[in-house]
């Protein structure tokens, strides 16, 4: 069965996600970025995402297509410069709150690119269908691309609002960890890193009944040598956390949406006792590591990867130009509890969105020596990754509220 354009054509806003298509289920939640459509198989989709009309369009659509790629006859098109107005307001869309980019396009000519894309969808052209989802695939992959590496789902199985680690990987936190150990190592030959990582959830949700019920707050990362195989194995906790975020009484300054984490929570363990259990003898030489290492790293990735995406460059220009820029600050130490209750900070400050990281670290300066095995070589971070930055100079630094602030 095909739909009609206009009259049965439904298009649907599932957090700014377009969708065109037969539907045999309501459709009307959004989790995570995993569309409800995604189940319907056998079930030709196009998903039609309009160009800066919100955070959910552009950084949603990343997130979403994580799944829908993998979903046969699952298609995307972008209409660049397409506003939420241009629509019509049977939608029921709010009002725009990006209005920085001028567009020659109105009402009538988004409603053309739709007709046209649901000619393609009507005749199945492929080959129009490849071509359109690959000017999508130039603004959404760079985000989409660093959106997977926070949190990548494995499966659409289970309970998609409360996760657990069966469900998600998160391939940030033990590349990391896997450099610290790499480079606590170098003057070993031969000898390897092995990082064994998992998602937990957030505080406060444990069971308490035994070891496995640990959240990210009791979770305490491990060091061993394996002799058998001549291997460092490290164990490291992360939790993303999204909004609504409970360590903010309210949300935090230009963070206005959910598809990138606005608070990373990593908890590693650091070079240093990476050095000690490796047996190294001047381990106590080897420099604290710091949470601002981490995130300058992510920010440098960011800017990496818009910089070589096809339309990079022109992001990153408009963004110069017209967005609220951002600013990483030192980080912060806490320890603790304090630890625990103090996440991500922003702030705005002299026209711009300071960010900035909370560090908890230990080693033997600041651990009696009996802990040292137990407590001793902790690098606790609280930071955002790639997403945020990409996320932010995408679509957050227009927004108007945001620039009001700035």
């Amino acid at each position: 069965m095909l739909l009609e354009y206009p009259v049965y054509a439904e298009l649907l806003d599932l957090a700014g996600i377009f969708y065109m298509g037969h539907m045999t289920v309501p459709l009307e939640r959004f989790e995570q970025g995993v569309l409800k459509t995604d189940y319907l198989e056998g079930v030709r989709k196009f998903y039609c995402v309009g160009q800066y009309d919100g955070k959910f369009t552009v950084a949603s659509a990343a997130r979403a297509w994580n799944f829908t790629q993998a979903v046969p006859d699952s298609w995307f098109g972008i209409t660049f410069g397409g506003r939420h107005r241009h629509f019509g307001e049977g939608m029921n869309f709010v009002m725009d709150d990006i209005e920085i980019f001028e567009t020659s396009n109105t009402e009538s000519t988004v409603h053309g690119k739709l007709r046209e894309y649901f000619m393609f969808f009507l005749f199945n052209l492929q080959d129009r269908l490849e071509l359109e989802q690959s000017y999508f695939d130039a603004e959404i992959r760079p985000i989409m691309n660093e959106l997977a590496m926070e949190r990548r789902f494995t499966t659409l199985e289970g309970d998609l609002d409360n996760p657990d680690q069966s469900q998600i990987e998160v391939p940030l936190n033990p590349q990391i960890q896997k450099m610290f150990c790499e480079d606590a190592i170098e003057s070993i030959p031969g000898r390897s890193c092995v990082v064994e990582h998992e998602w937990r959830p957030e505080y406060g949700v444990g069971d308490g009944e035994g070891s496995d019920y640990e959240d990210i707050a009791n979770s305490k990362p491990k060091v061993r040598y394996d002799e058998q195989n001549d291997a460092m194995i490290i164990e490291s906790y992360s939790h993303d956390y999204h909004q609504p975020h409970p360590g903010y009484t309210f949300p935090p300054p230009g963070t206005l949406g959910n598809a990138s984490s606005i608070d990373l929570v990593f908890k590693f363990k650091n070079r240093k006792f990476i050095a000690r259990a490796a047996g190294i003898s001047d381990w106590e030489s080897v420099p604290e590591d710091t949470c601002d290492e981490i995130i300058q790293l992510f920010e440098a990735q960011a800017l990496q990867t818009l910089a070589e995406s096809k339309n990079g460059a022109q992001h990153l220009e408009k963004y110069a130009q017209y967005g609220c820029q951002h600013k990483l600050v030192p980080e912060r130490d806490t320890f603790g509890i304090f630890w625990l209750n103090s996440p991500m900070k922003y702030e705005y400050k002299d026209g711009k969105l300071e960010m900035e990281p909370n560090r908890f670290y230990t080693d033997e300066t600041n651990t009696p020596e009996e802990n040292l095995d137990r407590l001793g070589g902790m690098l606790y971070c609280r930071v955002v990754g790639p997403a945020r930055f990409i996320e932010w100079i995408l679509v957050d630094s227009f927004r108007r509220r945001n620039l009001r602030l700035c």
